[in-house]
């Protein structure tokens, strides 16, 4: 009895990496399948039948009983194909553009508007008031007169009862820059101080009045650093300022003082007459001053060494005399009082033996 063949071993077990060693198995696709398998295979939803390891796989291989390697290659090939079946049937979806609104319909313009902004545009640019009348400087007044009721009647509220707001304000806006010029140039007086400060250049009252009070702060800032310099006896530089300040206002009176006792300083001892000159010109100040509210008792001390370096000190007394009483608490006068008494400044009078003794010794002392 024949001992039947064994079974030939079985082929061991390979990991499966995704890709079949050795070459493809061949495939032979069924043409005449229903078209209904075909969707099965392409529907995501449906899943292959798994296979019994029959001769016929699944996908219509026919070639015996394949191996588990090539099992495990025909079921990656059934995956990828649905996949990408799944991938290729997808279509994005069309959206297609909103039409535009259509526009609102404009509101139509009032029959006046062109002519008003025209006439705003001429008005609004206008460089002065004879521009804003259209008319030259010389015109007379009944030329602009008539320019400005012809005017007026075209920009009337009247004429714009009909119009929007914004029509309104715009004709409103432009009568007021017309009446602005006729109130200056419909009056004779305003109409030539106009045309003497547009037209020649000249300065209004109010700007003359401002330069001379920017002047009189300038003089005053520099006659303050004269003063201080003065005091301490640098003469020659508090002239310099004292000059400056008098060149800028020449009416301040104190100024005035101040330099021409500075000018007397430079040239006493030097030129007689020049000296004589400044003294007068100080003299003159004062005199000027008695018309005023505000007294000037530094310059009568000013007078007063004037009338010293001249010899001549009952002269200088009376100054320092008038200074205290215009002014008792003058320091500058009293010293200078002192002084001519033959005091140092800041030395007491020297009293009498009389007044050493006081009143018992001069009662009982010896005759």
């Amino acid at each position: 009895m024949e001992t039947p063949a064994a079974a030939p071993a079985p082929a061991p077990a390979v990991p499966f990496s995704g890709v079949s060693e050795g070459p493809a198995p061949a495939l032979t696709i069924d043409e005449d399948e229903d078209e209904d398998e075909d969707d099965d295979l392409s529907d995501p939803g449906t899943v292959a039948p798994a296979w019994d390891g029959g001769h016929e796989s699944p996908l219509g291989i026919d070639k015996g009983a394949p191996s588990p390697e090539e099992a495990i290659h025909v079921e990656a090939i059934s995956i990828d194909t649905r996949v990408e079946t799944r991938t290729t049937d997808f279509t994005f979806p069309s959206f297609k553009a909103r039409a535009p609104a259509p526009a609102a319909a404009a509101a139509p313009r009032h029959p006046l508007e062109e002519q008003l902004r025209a006439l705003y545009a001429r008005i609004d640019g206008a460089a002065d008031h004879f521009e804003v009348l259209d008319l030259p400087w010389s015109a007379s007044e009944e030329d602009f007169r008539k320019a400005h009721l012809d005017l007026a009647r075209q920009l009337h509220p009247d004429r714009y009862t009909d119009a929007d707001d914004a029509l309104n304000d715009l004709a409103t806006a432009t009568f007021d820059k017309v009446r602005a010029a006729w109130e200056v140039l419909g009056d004779a007086e305003a109409r030539q101080a106009y045309i003497d400060r547009v037209v020649h250049g000249k300065k209004s009252e109010d700007e003359l009045a401002m330069e001379q009070v920017e002047a009189y702060w300038a003089a005053e800032s520099e006659f303050k650093r004269g003063l201080a310099l003065f005091n301490n006896g640098r003469i020659k530089e508090a002239h310099e300022q004292f000059q400056m300040a008098v060149d800028k206002v020449p009416d301040e009176l104190e100024f005035r003082a101040y330099w021409s006792f500075t000018s007397f300083q430079q040239v006493k001892g030097q030129d007689t007459e020049k000296a004589e000159a400044f003294k007068d010109m100080l003299k003159e100040v004062l005199e000027k001053n008695k018309e005023q509210d505000r007294k000037l008792d530094g310059a009568w001390v000013l007078l007063g060494r004037m009338y010293r370096d001249l010899d001549n000190d009952a002269a200088a007394r009376r100054c320092f005399v008038q200074a205290l009483k215009l002014n008792p608490a003058n320091g500058d006068a009293n010293r200078e009082m002192r002084r001519l008494s033959g005091q140092a400044p800041g030395q007491k009078k020297e009293e009498s033996k009389d007044e050493k003794k006081g009143f018992f010794g001069r009662l009982f002392g010896k005759k």
